[in-house]
């Protein structure tokens, strides 16, 4: 792995060739759109290791057999994978890099609903909990609905957790602390509110809660601890 500078007249194919690797690796690494390039910008050179050239038959499992690795990590590798289980013969697959290491980390992600599912795709291959972003609450304990059924299924393609994450967002999808005042002085909107969470992490599969509040006062900050 290395990190080159920019110069004046750069472009990705010429670094591409210096260093022997792939442009469109390249580009990918560095989420470079197109060839525009500045000069001073800093570009991050991967080095293949280890390449398989696809043969007839060959599945994505197979191959991950054979070299002792994961189809999660053979996707991160091979970037075009995320398109589409597209194996054709003769195409070359990166099977690990030279000079890097996987860590066991945790790494977990929010995600509004409105997110580009190419990016939301290309996070869930790196992370291991996903968190939607995020439901709110009615002042008698009801929850203000989230379209989050296409992050779930997302994330539960790729492995990844489910947490669900509560904020005092009101019907307006603004910051509301007065429904934190509510919530940590009114027992039966609490138990309600409580139920109501409880009855949506199991209908939709979240294995954790999420408690996001912000601008509490600070008279009730002991109710709220």
């Amino acid at each position: 792995m290395e990190i080159y500078v920019v110069k004046q007249g750069d472009t990705l194919n010429s670094i591409a060739n210096q260093y022997g690797v792939l442009v469109e690796r390249l580009a990918y690494d560095n989420e470079v759109d197109g060839n525009t390039l500045v000069v001073g910008q800093a570009l991050l050179i991967l080095f293949p290791d280890a390449i398989y050239t696809i043969q007839n038959g060959d599945t994505l499992a197979s191959i991950a057999e054979r070299f002792d690795t994961t189809i999660l990590q053979l996707v991160r590798n091979n970037s075009f994978l995320l398109n589409g289980d597209f194996l054709l013969p003769g195409r070359e697959l990166v099977i690990r890099y030279a000079n890097t290491e996987n860590r066991d980390i945790e790494v977990f992600g929010y995600a509004y609903s409105y997110i580009r599912q190419e990016i939301l795709e290309e996070s869930c291959l790196y992370i291991n909990e996903l968190l939607p972003f995020s439901y709110g609450y009615n002042e008698n304990g009801t929850l203000i609905p989230l379209n989050d059924e296409r992050l779930l299924e997302t994330a539960e393609r790729f492995g990844n957790r489910k947490r669900m994450v509560l904020t005092p967002l009101d019907k307006y999808e603004r910051f509301n602390n007065q429904l934190v005042v509510r919530l940590v002085t009114d027992e039966e909107m609490r138990r309600v509110l409580m139920d109501n969470v409880l009855n949506m992490m199991q209908a939709k599969g979240y294995v954790a809660l999420d408690i996001d509040f912000e601008f509490i006062p600070g008279e009730y900050r002991n109710q709220y601890v």
